[in-house]
């Protein structure tokens, strides 16, 4: 949550975050904000204080110190992967705070927070999860993968933000191999972001377009609907030249969820949702043979992508099951708050 101590400041206070959060600043709260938490705690007897991503857990302990209950700092992607500057000065300083507890979504998130100086037992993973209330019945995704063995073309999915350490400009080329193997596909590519433009140029200069469709951003109900009419979902992956890369990847989670089997890459937190010749298949970064061979693979066996398909969705609803997940945190602030 964002406080806003005066009423008045409340327009100023929303102008100044978009901007700040866009330049990469750490230090979006001000002294007004601080001392306006710091009196909240007290004043509530707050229990527990967990704050989520990096930039505004520096930013606020830095300027209140104690604040009178345990602290619990959610780390992401994006916080440490490239951490830079001023700011990685003050997230070195904070992981070696003993008295906070962090938590992250990935073991390959842990070991980035361990390399900048945490403690290994002072970092819980807790993967985000999904809820297991807005999933469809499993019976139903069962007969759904049994009616689609046979159906043609196959249908391949790829869904995320168009960003360069997702690549998806490189999918194109892998539609162009499956296309010259011959195989009867469509494929939907449905985001959207700054590597847009260059997708639709790649899709055209490599005369894919009738078969890899670009859709851009598509409200989640479409999405949802669009996972379940699909056989096989495809995410590529690489180490942006920042070094931000895949910390988990929830959309795996909502594709294997529905039954799909993916085919993605060695990077980051992707090998903790993809049970690997299991559940999908992942291949070095930047290989694109590789990657259409494994789509190939599943395509043209149909027994397969149905075992994979619901080997994946027992294995992430089992898993990454929201509700027990949420049980881990309320574990994680019972055992802090004795403690404090």
């Amino acid at each position: 949550m964002l406080f806003f101590p005066e009423r008045h400041l409340l327009s100023r206070s929303i102008a100044k975050i978009g901007p700040c959060l866009r330049a990469g600043a750490w230090n979006v709260l001000n002294s007004l904000d601080t001392r306006f938490m710091r009196q909240l705690c007290k004043d509530r007897q707050i229990d527990i204080i967990h704050l989520h991503f990096g930039w505004l857990a520096c930013a606020f302990l830095s300027a209140t110190h104690k604040l009178g209950a345990p602290v619990v700092v959610s780390l992401y992607g994006a916080d440490l992967f490239h951490a830079t500057g001023k700011y990685l000065q003050q997230l070195k300083k904070l992981l070696l705070c003993r008295d906070v507890r962090f938590i992250v979504t990935s073991q390959a998130l842990k070991n980035c927070a361990v390399r900048l100086g945490a403690e290994p037992d002072n970092v819980s993973v807790i993967p985000v999860g999904i809820s297991s209330e807005n999933l469809p019945d499993e019976n139903k995704i069962k007969q759904q993968k049994l009616n689609r063995k046979t159906a043609s073309p196959v249908k391949i999915i790829s869904v995320g933000r168009l960003v360069e350490f997702k690549a998806p400009h490189m999918l194109p080329y892998v539609a162009r191999i499956l296309m010259d193997r011959g195989l009867d596909f469509e494929w939907i590519l449905a985001g959207g972001g700054p590597l847009f433009e260059e997708c639709v140029q790649n899709a055209r200069t490599l005369d894919v377009s009738d078969k890899f469709i670009i859709k851009g951003d598509l409200p989640f109900q479409t999405i949802n609907s669009l996972l379940m009419e699909s056989d096989i979902m495809v995410h590529n992956a690489v180490v942006a030249p920042d070094g931000e890369h895949e910390a988990l990847g929830v959309v795996l989670m909502e594709g294997g969820a529905v039954g799909l089997p993916v085919v993605s890459c060695r990077i980051g937190g992707i090998f903790e949702v993809i049970d690997n010749n299991k559940t999908g298949f992942l291949v070095e970064s930047g290989d694109l043979e590789a990657m259409a061979d494994k789509i190939m693979l599943l395509a043209r066996d149909s027994a397969m992508r149905c075992q994979m398909g619901i080997a994946a969705m027992r294995y992430i609803r089992e898993k990454f099951n929201s509700e027990k997940l949420a049980e881990q945190v309320e574990k994680l602030y019972d055992q802090m708050i004795p403690l404090f």
